[in-house]
């Protein structure tokens, strides 16, 4: 999955049945509530925030502001930092993240696939 933040775009491949397609979709909109709750999770001290996405589905949060990209799993993003655990109860889906490994990564190489590339 590939996010252009200033585009508000995010572009993504997909398995469906044996064939995989390349989909380009704006990003959620989701509304965001900041509250004081804090959890530590992998080594990283994060703020509990919870989201509503689509009028109707809860998004429980919580992100760092040490790691400065505002996304997260599955395209949850918008937070002023990265996603280190999220839980979507109507979907009976949570993720945590166990581990963070930060790398020198040159951004000019990062950029979206162009055609699908089978998984």
């Amino acid at each position: 999955m590939f996010t252009d933040y200033k585009k508000g775009i995010s572009i993504s491949q997909k398995p469906v049945f044996e064939e995989t397609f390349l989909i380009e979709d704006s990003l959620l909109k989701i509304k965001w509530k900041l509250t004081n709750d804090t959890r530590t999770i992998a080594g990283y001290d994060c703020r509990k925030a919870i989201g509503i996405l689509n009028d109707s589905i809860a998004v429980f949060a919580f992100y760092t502001d040490e790691l400065l990209v505002t996304g997260g799993p599955e395209g949850i993003q918008g937070l002023p930092g990265m996603i280190l655990g999220m839980g979507i109860p109507r979907l009976h889906a949570t993720w945590f993240a166990t581990k963070v490994e930060v790398n020198d990564i040159n951004l000019n190489k990062v950029t979206p696939a162009t055609k699908v590339q089978y998984l």
